[in-house]
């Protein structure tokens, strides 16, 4: 059995009638990204031109390029050109001379994302995913109800009429994605596109919950060498200290226009990271972080006061969490080497035993455990050997056991006493 039984292919489609198959022997180099963390998938392709695009096109950025890739199964994803790069000139031993296209390509609905500007409104008391599903219907002119499209519903309607004045499908869909919550998951609403559903509207809460888990275990070391979920290289990406400081939280205001007076300043409606981390779902049972120690405290130097300008106390709970889920799952992040399948998909949850350095343990029990993949770097090359390999960047929001022999997300420790006992 090939240990490479990956099926690749590139097809540039200028219209309906002419499009150019792309011979694997003729790229040198193709990737794509995909990541819940980003509105649209994005990627470049290198190619020699022994076809005369430029001349036989010619190549105007209106093209469409077909990817399709799989081994046991084939998935196409269609992208549209963003940008035709530099085109080089390689001299060949054959005394022939050869360009190198260079073009960069994304999502077919990225103009429509962040490109054209619309004015729109909607009635009050309008759910918030629903205005999601207008967005997607008519600005980004695509069919929220078909299957290729996942719109998780909302808890939350716009209460006030909403509108919006020459803004982007993008700007208006982080603007309610700060203010509404979830039925699946409660906080931090995503949109992107993945090779599972073209277009995904979910919580990032939802997902730690309720996405599905790969069967098959990832391991570090085994004999097989063609299992498809051995881990060939990794690095963990620590901490952030830049970000704990935005964890640590503190105060969101509002302002109340009838009574002229700021809304959010009482102090037991703080916002800070010990009562947040008990409001998501965790990957583990142990927090990353202790609350006693980085929650930034009122009459203290960091405690900050953000002022958005709200009318209402549940949206500044809204954004606040919101916000919240999403910077903390950044931290402590793993990258891992892998062959390329494409079973694997952004916003999936996935098993990873981690190996012990301990004689006499033979897994991690702290790192260990179901993560979720937030981005995969799909790359194509038929110089490497798999020539298909995904950099897959995952969630770890918890410890798998507590750090502190307690089974609370949010258990800590008085950093001063430990610090004295070892005196």
């Amino acid at each position: 059995m090939s240990l490479d039984p990956t099926t690749f292919s590139v097809r540039i489609q200028f219209d309906y009638l002419k499009a150019i198959d792309i011979n694997n022997a003729d790229l040198m180099d193709c990737y794509f990204i995909e990541d819940i963390y980003s509105m649209a998938t994005f990627g470049k392709i290198s190619i020699y031109d022994r076809y005369n695009l430029k001349e036989y096109g010619p190549l105007t950025g209106d093209e469409k390029i077909l990817i399709t890739y799989g081994n046991t199964g084939l998935i196409e994803r269609i992208f549209t050109i963003y940008k035709i790069a530099k085109i080089e000139g390689v001299v060949e031993f054959k005394k022939t001379s050869v360009s190198v296209i260079n073009l960069y390509f994304v999502d077919i609905y990225y103009n429509n994302l962040v490109m054209k500007k619309f004015s729109k409104s909607w009635k009050e008391n309008t759910l918030g995913s629903d205005i999601i599903k207008d967005v997607v219907d008519n600005l980004l002119q695509l069919q929220s109800s078909s299957g290729i499209v996942d719109i998780e519903p909302s808890r939350d309607k716009i209460k006030t009429s909403f509108y919006i004045p020459q803004w982007n499908a993008a700007e208006t869909i982080r603007y309610l994605s700060d203010r509404i919550t979830g039925t699946k998951g409660k906080y931090g609403y995503l949109f992107y596109s993945s090779s599972k559903k073209f277009l995904n509207y979910v919580t990032l809460d939802g997902l730690f919950k309720n996405a599905p888990t790969d069967k098959q275990i990832y391991l570090f070391d085994t004999t097989d060498v063609g299992y498809e979920n051995k881990i060939q290289a990794w690095e963990v990406m620590g901490v952030d200290h830049t970000g704990i400081k935005e964890l640590g939280g503190g105060q969101m205001l509002g302002f109340d226009s009838t009574t002229k007076s700021f809304l959010g300043i009482e102090e037991d409606e703080d916002f800070v990271y010990s009562k947040a981390i008990k409001k998501i779902n965790a990957l583990g049972r142990s927090s990353l972080f202790d609350g006693n120690t980085i929650d930034n405290k009122p009459k203290e130097f960091n405690y900050a006061y953000h002022n958005t300008g709200e009318s209402d106390k549940d949206i500044l709970k809204n954004m606040f969490y919101n916000n919240f889920i999403r910077r903390y799952s950044l931290q402590n992040m793993i990258k891992i080497l892998v062959m390329g399948n494409e079973k694997r998909f952004i916003g999936q949850k996935i098993e990873v035993m981690w190996p012990s350095t301990s004689t006499k343990e033979i897994f991690n029990s702290m790192d260990s455990g179901v993560h979720l993949i937030k981005s995969i770097t799909h790359s194509f090359n038929p110089q490497n050997t798999p020539m298909y390999r995904q950099t897959v960047v995952l969630i770890k929001n918890a410890y798998n056991e507590s750090k502190t022999g307690s089974n609370s997300p949010t258990s800590g420790f008085n950093l001063f006493e430990l610090i004295l006992s070892k005196i």
